[in-house]
């Protein structure tokens, strides 16, 4: 315990010092000041930051996560020659990485939204449902960095991932349900949308909010099915990240 305190502390001030995490933080702080000015009504407001969140969360999770890891190799070196519990080297660097993208992007986010607004549920909510959107996608940034040595090849891997869950994962199910349509196929769907927290993510706030006209055929069928989903993505997490831990202590550096 001793060592995970004193390596993260470690990682904590490595990452104020990069000017990543200060952009991130000032980006949210501007997003959201400026949807505070323009909606007057909160619905509109949670509606139009999370638009802009599920782009923009997963993208900077997959880059800052690899890119972190790729650059602090030879300090996990270090660590590991000085019989450092590797276990305890990768859990450190998640937890850290994660918490400081969450803090950059979700804290302005809660203050801004109860100063303009107000206490509500809906924040909650919301600061839960986009802390589990970074911890999915920086989760498989590591575990794809873990499995490639390139950095080039890791962080490209990781780029394509994001794209696949943010552009043509709604694609890819309409086409699936246009091909199939002859057969039932609905369990199927509502199984391989729940892979995806974009989905299940922008599903919930429209429904929630009252914005049903705006829910298309896809989001009709997961729209009851949002309680299983973020299960499923919290066990997956879970997955992901035991293997990276295992595939971490087998890793020649």
């Amino acid at each position: 315990m001793r060592a995970f305190l004193i390596i993260t502390k470690y990682q904590f001030s490595n990452i104020l010092k990069s000017k990543w995490i200060i952009f991130i933080m000032l980006f949210s702080i501007g997003l959201n000041i400026i949807f505070s000015n323009i909606f007057n009504d909160f619905q509109k407001f949670i509606i139009s930051t999370n638009s802009i969140y599920l782009i923009i969360i997963p993208l900077i999770s997959v880059l800052f996560s690899g890119i972190y890891y790729y650059d602090n190799l030879k300090f996990y070196e270090l660590l590991i020659g000085n019989f450092t519990n590797r276990k305890v080297i990768i859990s450190s660097v998640i937890f850290t990485v994660i918490i400081s993208i969450s803090i950059s992007f979700l804290l302005p986010a809660l203050i801004i939204s109860i100063i303009y607004f107000g206490f509500s549920n809906y924040l909650i909510k919301f600061t839960f449902l986009h802390f589990l959107l970074i911890l999915y996608f920086s989760l498989i940034s590591f575990f794809i960095a873990i499995l490639n040595n390139d950095k080039l090849k890791g962080i490209s891997i990781s780029i394509i991932i994001y794209l696949i869950f943010s552009i043509f994962y709604d694609a890819l199910i309409l086409f699936i349900l246009l091909f199939f349509s002859d057969y039932p196929i609905e369990n199927l769907i509502l199984y391989i949308s729940s892979l995806n927290p974009i989905l299940t993510i922008r599903t919930y706030f429209l429904k929630s909010l009252g914005f049903m006209e705006n829910i298309g055929q896809i989001y009709h069928l997961i729209s009851n099915f949002f309680l299983i989903s973020t299960i499923l993505q919290i066990f997956i997490c879970l997955i992901i990240f035991i293997l990276i831990v295992s595939y971490f202590e087998k890793k020649e550096f």
